[in-house]
Formats: structure tokens, C-alpha cells, sequence
């Protein structure tokens, strides 16, 4: 019966092969060109009548996959289009952010102009990343397998397929793994990035999320120093934005509330979205990570790690949506390369796949989480207090969540003291702040109460 389906693959398969046969003077001389199976056949018995020649097939099939790899990847990690591209030479990437000019009052009097040759430092500021990630897949076939490449139609194509499948699909798991282990290491280590919206649990608290994040997309094009790490003004225009959604966001959310609420057409928020599994690590994820990452430490390229927490895990699993810069993520590629070794004592064919890869972000673009999990609020139950050198007060804190943890400090400890249960101590006269802080991966929140100290 008649298959298109199977009929285009098998034109795959010729096409690959005819291929493979322009590019050896031996294989264009001594095989037809391939336009049926009978060709493709012929080609077959050719290849495999010789070591040799198995060899130099494994090596041209090896090179056109990878060019196949190279152009199709970005189809299979959700985040593949923050890659952005490869590097020439050298093995780091910088990122320079220049400040805002500060501006000087003019005079029209020509006798007392200034100096006009004084030098003006500009406000700069550089991050650089190095290659931190090296891995090698490997695959093995035999000449078995390659035997049924010439004598099926779609045989070469499945080849192919079987090739790249295995090799590919592992790299791209790790790839995404990898690239959300940077997004994860950002957001605990910086809680100011993070926007609380509240649970979400029905319409109304839906919009309520909605509307915090719409106040935040709407400042990004303005130059906020609130946005990024580096806490630089940086504008970003809102098609720059990228919008990253999870699988119970999408399901929370309706889109196109969501595009109205961006400024955006449903057409462009479809085209600037990314949408992955969630923020957090399943069992699988994570087992894999720490593997990748033991990897990497033995090989010295990054140092030792600390494991997420539980408390890190739940709190990264509240996190719904987050809009990025499309420069945010530093993602290169140093080496891509698909190469083949054919084992002619036992018959094998060994093929690598071999990435040398720069993971990291760029600390000057703009970048904001939004979590269902509460940010801490504090008060004291007094604003000013009076202690007399050597007596105690104590000030009493009352913070929320319940994971919040609470701490105390004192502005001037050479005035007064404070311990960590809110116990003030006067030293010496005069006056002094103390500050409680309650904190939690969220962010956190402060309340003051001066400190007035007599002298006895």
C-alpha cells in the first residue's frame, strides 16, 4: 500500500546517502548514484565489503548528523533559545555595563570655561564567565545495524535516528537540567528578584497575580535598578521580554489574560513565552543534576556545590511565572562536535558526542520571579524605647510567615546592645537604632525602634 510517510523517509534516506557519495571520490566512482532501493542496496554492499570503507562511511554519516544535530536542537530544550551561539576563541564570555553620565551645569563665560582635557571615567562594570560544563555521550553500533540501513527503505534514516536519538535527546535532558539549575542558584541566592502574588486557588486571586505581575512588565522598560542582580538601571523593552510559564501556571492562568495584561497581542506572548515543567526538581531531575555536577567539580571546573535544601525545593516549587531579558541567560557553546571511531576487531562503531559549554547569566539584564509563597512582615511592639546605661529592655518582634526567622541589630553598639531575643542593653549615653529582620527565601522585611540611652 502506498505511504507517503514512509515515502518521504525513504527519500531521506537516499538523500543522505547520495550525500555521504559526493563527498568521497571512491564512494562516486565505484557506487551509483542512489534513487531506489536497488541503488541503495548496491551502495550498501559496496560499504560493507571492506573494512575500510565501513570506516570511511562511519565518518562522512557521522559529520552530516552533525550538522543535522546542530540546526534541529533548539526543537528539543524548552529553554535551547536563551543559546546564544558559539564561541570563536578564547573560553570566556564578559559582560560590560556602562553607567549613566553624570551632568554638569553649563556657562556661556568664555573666560572661566574649565577644563575642557580633565579625564571622565565612564561607570563601568564587567562580569565574566568561563566554560564550565564538559561532557562526553557516547553511542555504539555494529555492522549489523548497519547492514539493515541499506537493505529497508527508511533503513539509513532509522539509522540516523537511532544515532541521534540516543546521543541527542540525553544531551538536551541535561541541557534543560543544567539551564535550570542556573535560574534555580539566581533565585535563592537572590530574594529581591522575587515578586509574591499570592497562592493562586481560584479566578479572582488568579487576576489579583495577574495585575503584580503586569505592574512589574510594565516598569521594564523603564531604567529601574530593582530588576537586576547587579542593581544597575536598565531598561528592557517589552519584545525583548521573555516570558517563562510552568505546566500549573498554564493551567491557573488563561493566556490571553495574560497577554492583554503584558501589553502584548495573544500572537506575540505565544511567540515570547517559554514553557517548562516547573522551577523545582522531580526525584529524576535532581539525581541526574548532582551527577552532572559531580562531574564537573572532579573536573575542577566549578567549584563544590551545596545541595538544595528541602525548604529550598518546596520554595522553588512555588515560584508560577517569571518575564526574563532575552540576554539574561549566558549560554555558549565552546565545542559541539559529533565525531566516530569504527572498532574493526569488533565490529563496532563507536560514536561521540563531545560539548564544552559556558552556563551562567548576565547579572546587568533584567530578571523577576514570581512566587505564591508569602514575603515576611515584621513590627515591634515599640518604636522608641528608653534604657538607662546598664538596665535592660526588652523589645518584642512579631513576624510572619511562620518560616520566617527573626534577628536583631543594633546601629551603634558602643550606645546599646541587642541579642538575638530582643534584649537591649544601654552602654553608654546616647542613642541608637535597633533593627529586627525577618527573613525567609522569599525576601524579607525590617522594623526599627530608636533607642535612647541615660546616663545614670
Amino acid at each position: 500500500m502506498y505511504n507517503p510517510k514512509n515515502t518521504a523517509v525513504s527519500q531521506q534516506s537516499y538523500a543522505i546517502l547520495n550525500a555521504i557519495r559526493n563527498e568521497s571520490d571512491i564512494f562516486r566512482t565505484s557506487t551509483p548514484l542512489v534513487e531506489d532501493a536497488a541503488s541503495a542496496r548496491a551502495f550498501g554492499e559496496f560499504v560493507t565489503g571492506a573494512g575500510a570503507y565501513k570506516e570511511l562511511f562511519w565518518g562522512i554519516l557521522v559529520n552530516r548528523i552533525a550538522l543535522t544535530v546542530l540546526s534541529g536542537r533548539e526543537f528539543k530544550n524548552k529553554l535551547a533559545q536563551f543559546r546564544r551561539g558559539k564561541l570563536g576563541l578564547g573560553d570566556i564570555v564578559q559582560n560590560i555595563w556602562v553607567g549613566l553620565v553624570t551632568p554638569e551645569g553649563w556657562t556661556s563665560d568664555v573666560a572661566n570655561p574649565g577644563d575642557v582635557y580633565r579625564t571622565n571615567k565612564p561607570d563601568a562594570k564587567v562580569s565574566m564567565s568561563a566554560v564550565n560544563c564538559k561532557l562526553s555521550y557516547e553511542i555504539t553500533t555494529n555492522d549489523t545495524e548497519l547492514g539493515y540501513a541499506f537493505v529497508q527503505e527508511n533503513g539509513l534514516y532509522s539509522l540516523v535516528s537511532k544515532i541521534t536519538e540516543r546521543l541527542v535527546t540525553s544531551e538536551q535532558t541535561d541541557d534543560y537540567i543544567m539551564m535550570k539549575w542556573v535560574m534555580a542558584k539566581n533565585l535563592i541566592a537572590n530574594p529581591d528578584a522575587v515578586v509574591s502574588v499570592g497562592a493562586v486557588t481560584d479566578q479572582a486571586s488568579a487576576d489579583g497575580a495577574i495585575r503584580d505581575m503586569k505592574e512589574v512588565v510594565n516598569n521594564y522598560p523603564f531604567m529601574k535598578t530593582q530588576y537586576n542582580e547587579a542593581h544597575v538601571p536598565a531598561p528592557c523593552p517589552t519584545e525583548e521580554i521573555v516570558f517563562l510559564t510552568t505546566s500549573k501556571s498554564r493551567a491557573d492562568f488563561d493566556i490571553l489574560s495574560l497577554a492583554k495584561a503584558f501589553n502584548v497581542t495573544y500572537e506575540q506572548f505565544l511567540g515570547q513565552e517559554v514553557q517548562i515543567d516547573e522551577f523545582g526538581f522531580d526525584e529524576f531531575s535532581l539525581e541526574r543534576l548532582y551527577d552532572l555536577l559531580d562531574e564537573q567539580v572532579a573536573l575542577g571546573l566549578i567549584p563544590a556545590y551545596t545541595p538544595f535544601t528541602d525548604a529550598e525545593l518546596a520554595y522553588l516549587n512555588q515560584i508560577v511565572s517569571a518575564v526574563v531579558d532575552k540576554d539574561w541567560f549566558m549560554s555558549f557553546d565552546k565545542v559541539y562536535e559529533m565525531n566516530s571511531v569504527y572498532d574493526a576487531k569488533h565490529l563496532n562503531n563507536n560514536t561521540f558526542l563531545t560539548i564544552h559549554r559556558i552556563y551562567s547569566y548576565n547579572p546587568f539584564a533584567n530578571c523577576t520571579y514570581f512566587t505564591e509563597a508569602a514575603k515576611p512582615t515584621i513590627s515591634l511592639n515599640k518604636s522608641t524605647e528608653t534604657v538607662a546605661v546598664g538596665a535592660n529592655k526588652t523589645l518584642t518582634a512579631t513576624a510572619s510567615p511562620a518560616d520566617a526567622t527573626v534577628t536583631f541589630e543594633s546601629s551603634d553598639t558602643s550606645v546599646a546592645t541587642v541579642t538575638s531575643a530582643g534584649k537591649v542593653t544601654g552602654v553608654a549615653a546616647g542613642e541608637a537604632t535597633i533593627t529586627a529582620k525577618a527573613s525567609n527565601l522569599a525576601g524579607s522585611a525590617t522594623a526599627k525602634c530608636v533607642v535612647t540611652v541615660t546616663a545614670n
